[in-house]
């Protein structure tokens, strides 16, 4: 039982130490939107009314993006929309613009 207690304990510390935090701004025409979904693929985050997030960025994670809400549309970049952006490693910082 405690050979098992310590595993348990060791896999939860584990996980702290996989994710780390980045943050990040949701905007459409300089304007905050809020409750916007962001996602790195393993965890998700919603904006709060200011259209700031935070997240736990898992070490797996390659990109960093925004479910596009009803009535907005990510803004595109050689025909490609760009509601993504890649994972950087000394980057903690992820914002994205949405057009109407």
């Amino acid at each position: 039982m405690k050979r098992a207690l310590l595993c348990l304990l060791a896999s939860i510390l584990w996980l702290e130490t996989a994710a780390r935090p980045v943050k990040g701004r949701v905007l459409c025409d300089k304007s905050p939107v809020g409750d916007v979904l962001v996602t790195d693929g393993y965890s998700f985050a919603r904006t709060d009314a200011a259209g700031n997030y935070t997240l736990d960025l898992d070490e797996r994670a390659h990109f960093v993006s925004v479910v596009t809400p009803s009535g907005y549309i990510a803004p595109s970049d050689e025909g490609f929309p760009r509601f993504y952006r890649a994972v950087e490693e000394r980057t903690s910082r992820y914002d994205f613009e949405l057009l109407r």
